[in-house]
Formats: structure tokens, sequence, C-alpha cells
């Protein structure tokens, strides 16, 4: 979308082709080659996987990394919308990649959840992509005011705080929400207590938030000095209960 609109381009800057506006130039291949959609995104997709933690990065970060483009930000305007169409175009394919075993957890994350765990079937694509994407983070420094935008990198602006792991983690399923704990609890619709969580749930304390895994599991990021983890839901956060929210239907 950034670099053609979907639109296979016979031209562009220099001699930048095709629907990712790849170069002869820069080794992308033949000008015919560059031209054949599937044979550019193959290109496309082998030099993502040649990038370090390219499965983590934030999708903006991955696609720069591969693009080296002179106007970096632009990327950031059609990832949401890139998502949904992903999300729309391959439900079935998008949850049963989500959490089995032929895309398998790093271990230390695996480590984390219970034996056997999984979503209940039913649960949203979408749903299923952020929770996919908040446990790629655990391990991961707290940082308070951190974007979690790159959890990885030591650099602790780009690290999570509690509602920027949120806001982060639908952002890579295609849905926007606000930024901190005083909006999102906003955001959506009213869970009325715990009995009634599903998976992806947002969970609200006093000036905190996580995210409802299921199987009694809260994904968050608590505050300085530790790190993006889970937590059992009893008995801490139902004592400390303030709302739930639930953001997809």
């Amino acid at each position: 979308m950034t670099e053609s609109g979907l639109r296979n381009l016979t031209y562009g800057d220099a001699d930048s082709l095709g629907l990712f506006q790849q170069r002869p130039s820069a080794g992308w291949g033949t000008p015919e080659e560059i031209l054949d959609p599937v044979r550019s995104s193959v290109a496309f997709y082998r030099a993502l996987q040649k990038v370090p933690d390219w499965e983590t990065l934030p999708l903006t970060v991955a696609a720069q990394r591969v693009q080296i483009s002179a106007y970096p930000d632009r990327y950031a305007q059609w990832e949401a919308m890139a998502s949904a169409m992903v999300v729309s175009l391959s439900q079935a394919e998008v949850l049963c990649a989500v959490l089995d075993t032929d895309t398998p957890l790093d271990g230390d994350v695996a480590a984390s959840l219970p034996p056997g765990f999984a979503l209940p079937a039913g649960t949203p694509v979408r749903v299923a992509v952020a929770i996919r994407w908040a446990l790629m983070q655990l391990g991961t420094p707290y940082h308070y005011g951190g974007d979690c935008t790159d959890a990885h990198s030591g650099v602790a602006a780009r690290q999570c705080d509690c509602s920027s792991l949120v806001q982060q983690a639908y952002r890579a399923a295609g849905i926007i929400l606000t930024r901190t704990t005083h909006t999102q609890i906003r955001e959506g619709i009213p869970v009325s207590d715990a009995a009634h969580l599903l998976p992806g749930d947002l969970i609200f304390l006093p000036g905190h938030v996580g995210i409802y895994l299921g199987s009694g599991l809260v994904l968050h990021a608590p505050h300085t000095g530790d790190v993006v983890k889970t937590s059992e839901l009893q008995p801490y956060w139902t004592s400390h209960w303030v709302t739930a929210r639930r953001v997809v239907r």
C-alpha cells in the first residue's frame, strides 16, 4: 500500500518498479521479475525473513528494514488497514496460525503458559493476533512512557508500559486504541465481572491495565523494575478490579 497503492507500477523513483517499488539496480531482479507480483512478493518476504527478530518487530519497523525507504514514517498510516485486509481474506488461516504447533511460540514464552494452553474455539481472529503479539513481548523490561514499538531493542523509549502494551498488541491486529489507561477504560463495551471474561478483554485496576488470556491468566507490563509477564487472575486482579472492557465483539 505504501509503496504503490497496491498497483503494479511500471514506473517509480529512479528505477523502482512494481508493487513494492523494488529496484533492479539494488539486486531485486530484472524488470520483468519485479513486475511479476508473485515473484516480487516472494522476494520481499524472503528479505524480511533475514531481518533479525522480524517476527517480534513492529510491522512498520520490519518493513522499513527491508525497503530502506527515504520516508519510513509512511508505513504506519496503512498498518491498520493492511492488517484488517489480511484478517478478512484469511480468517481461518490466521486463527490456526496464532497459537498452534505449526507456528510455535519461543520456548521461554511457551514456558510461561500452562501446558497445552490454547484459545477457545470461536475466539475472534483479531483477538488471537493481539494476544500472540503481546505474548512475544514477555520478558522485556517495563518502561513508564515507553511506546512499546520495539520492546526487544534495549531502547527504553521503545519498551512497554501497561497501556502501550495493550495499544500495540491490538494495533498489530488492525485495531486502533488510545494510549493511556485513562482513555482505554472507555474503549469497547463493559464486561460485568470476572465470570464473564473472554480472552482479549482488558482488565483495569487502579492506574493499570492488562490483557486477559483465558485459563485464569492476565498478561501485563507491571511497573518499573519488572518485565512484561503473566499473572494469575485470582486473587489480586479480582480483588483490585475496577472494570473490564471488550474491544472486539
